[in-house]
């Protein structure tokens, strides 16, 4: 036994000295950093095949004859179709989940509870898509699933049934489900509630920033466009203002000739004149 446990122990000792700490933390915190990375660029794709569906691409459900216009090709149609006629709007919590999870791990801060935290996203999906399956769809959205999808619209009317069942207004149901889908995002996401307030009082002090900055360019804007227009205003002024009224008057070439005929004689007689003195 003290063998065993001697040759255990040294073992143990090598494979510290083969494999060093340092290595140990290095190479995880290069991990984390990929998968964040590898998170990233998902969310990144998602949202690009998102903001690029037609519903004329060809997918599972539609056959087009002509070509993909999605930017992820076939691929990007495939997965948008899927997406939006399933969830609708509620591809944000995804969107955003996969954002947050991404940043973590790049700055390298781990996430912890990751299974609770996978089930409170699919709860947060299901709620924000019923929640948002109760509003009007505007003209310019694309499918007739409403824009909570599929899975919103069905989620809707178990609401529905649910307020009639036990006498429940279903508006008021609606805006519990979109809370709840919001506080089980939140709460998903990973973020402590000091780094919310952070995140709060750095956004607010941004948000004033640029206010102030904005308020100072428009009044430094206004001050410039008073000053050229008050240069303006009195260069009309002083072109328009003339010292006496200019009357017009018509020579004719007999009167021009007879008014040259006089000054050559006055002068002549001012010679003369000057000559006989």
């Amino acid at each position: 036994m003290k063998r065993e446990n001697s040759m255990a122990l040294s073992e143990r000792g090598m494979s510290k000295r083969f494999w060093p700490e340092n290595a140990t933390r290095f190479f995880r915190r290069r991990a984390m950093e990929t998968l964040g990375l590898c998170l990233l660029t998902a969310m990144f794709l998602f949202l690009l095949a998102n903001l690029t569906y037609n519903a004329a691409d060809t997918s599972f459900n539609t056959s087009g004859s002509s070509e993909t216009t999605n930017l992820l090709g076939s691929v990007g149609a495939i997965v948008a179709d899927t997406s939006l006629q399933g969830f609708g709007l509620a591809n944000i919590a995804v969107i955003v989940a996969l954002g947050a999870w991404g940043l973590r791990l790049v700055s390298q801060r781990a996430i912890y509870h990751i299974i609770p935290r996978f089930f409170c996203l699919l709860i947060a999906i299901g709620m924000l898509a019923a929640s948002f399956a109760a509003l009007p769809p505007p003209n310019i959205w694309p499918l007739h699933t409403g824009l909570g999808g599929v899975t919103g619209w069905m989620l809707l009317q178990q609401l529905a049934r649910a307020g009639e069942a036990f006498n429940l207004n279903a508006n008021l149901l609606v805006i519990a489900a979109g809370l709840i889908g919001l506080t089980a995002l939140l709460w998903c996401l990973g973020i402590k509630v000091r780094e919310y307030v952070f995140l709060a009082k750095a956004l607010h002090q941004k948000l004033s920033f640029l206010i102030t900055i904005s308020a100072k360019m428009v009044s430094l804007s206004a001050r410039i466009l008073n000053f050229f227009s008050g240069n303006l205003k009195s260069k009309s002024k002083n072109f328009l203002k003339t010292k006496g009224r200019l009357e017009p008057t018509f020579v004719s070439n007999g009167s021009a000739q007879n008014s040259e005929k006089q000054q050559h004689l006055g002068e002549k007689g001012k010679n003369d004149g000057l000559r006989l003195e």
